[in-house]
């Protein structure tokens, strides 16, 4: 909820990306919302949780510089499609993975190795139609797209995402 507010205010301030009254206002609402779902947690456990919301704002943060970063590589770079800038960030994960590894011990292939063969089709598909092509088409909206817009139109994620799981699944969410 905050990343509207991130991308849309830098945006506004170094490229003079118009913010809408409209739009303002649903980021206004995106973070009420965090405030409730805290608020929320708070009457569950008697206790604010400081640290669960210092990280997220930390990854938030984090997020809204690599879509900052990614824009400002399509306004230096026209004729980059979304597909081309997905490949760069892939590659720069898949060598950012191969530095943290020999530190976290992740068991990918291992692990990858033990799935059946449904498995291992579902998770290739879903890696690639979920992560690689979802996010190319996400890098193309943030080419030609206004930040606040773009990145508060990426918050439906849980919502398709929960739909999705629901049909697959065949059973309604949890409360």
């Amino acid at each position: 909820g905050f990343q509207p507010l991130i991308a849309g205010s830098f945006s506004y301030y170094v490229w003079g990306e118009t913010i809408y009254p409209q739009q303002l206002i649903a980021i206004i609402f995106f973070v009420i919302c965090l405030a409730l779902f805290s608020y929320e947690k708070f009457q569950a456990t008697r206790r604010w949780d400081f640290s669960g919301l210092a990280f997220a704002i930390s990854g938030v943060t984090l997020d809204s510089i690599g879509v900052i970063i990614s824009r400002y590589g399509f306004n230096s770079n026209p004729d980059l499609s979304g597909i081309e800038a997905q490949y760069l960030r892939t590659t720069a994960a898949l060598v950012g993975f191969i530095f943290i590894v020999p530190f976290v011990k992740i068991h990918l292939v291992e692990n990858y190795l033990k799935l059946t063969r449904n498995e291992k089709f579902v998770a290739f598909m879903s890696s690639f139609l979920g992560t690689f092509l979802s996010i190319a088409f996400y890098m193309q909206a943030i080419k030609i797209g206004k930040l606040a817009a773009v990145t508060s139109i990426a918050l439906t994620d849980p919502m398709f995402s929960t739909f999705f799981e629901s049909v697959w699944l065949k059973k309604w969410p949890s409360k």
